[in-house]
């Protein structure tokens, strides 16, 4: 009796640690979802920013968003983009500067989305940074991930 009492609770635990790792699978994978849908947008601003950089004579500029599209892994990509992300910012306080409505209306685009795609980390790293399933998580290869930050 005592061992079947046992088994049951073993089976519950299991159960209930899988519905923690499916959570955090499910995140990621709506963290994706989120980033593959800004993809678009994000390439579309490193072409105009190359544009600018160019014209401003800004070869960090230019050398950074050549390395966001070359980068594959999401995270270095936001980490790049938040990059690009703070030089506009500069650009935009500097009136010598002039940018294109094209690239404004991107970066308006992008701000709206960042927000899904923020929340939706958020989410992901709440998921994955529960006490319970870290060890495994780490494991998995489900660290914490950066959000974007559009200026």
């Amino acid at each position: 009796m005592t061992v079947l009492i046992i088994s049951i609770a073993v089976v519950f635990i299991g159960l209930w640690y899988s519905g923690l790792y499916y959570n955090c699978s499910y995140f990621k994978k709506e963290r994706i979802k989120m980033f593959v849908q800004l993809k678009e947008l994000l390439n579309r601003r490193c072409d105009l920013m190359t544009d600018l950089g160019q014209s401003v004579k800004r070869p960090d500029l230019v050398e950074l968003c050549e390395k966001a599209l070359a980068e594959a892994d999401i995270d270095k990509r936001i980490e790049i983009e938040c990059e690009i992300s703070a030089i506009f910012k500069e650009f935009d306080y500097d009136n010598n500067i002039v940018v294109s409505e094209a690239l404004y209306s991107v970066e308006d685009k992008l701000r709206v989305g960042a927000n899904s795609f923020n929340d939706a980390t958020d989410r992901y790293n709440v998921a994955v940074s529960n006490g319970l399933i870290k060890m495994t998580a780490r494991i998995a290869d489900l660290a914490p991930a950066p959000s974007l930050y559009i200026f």
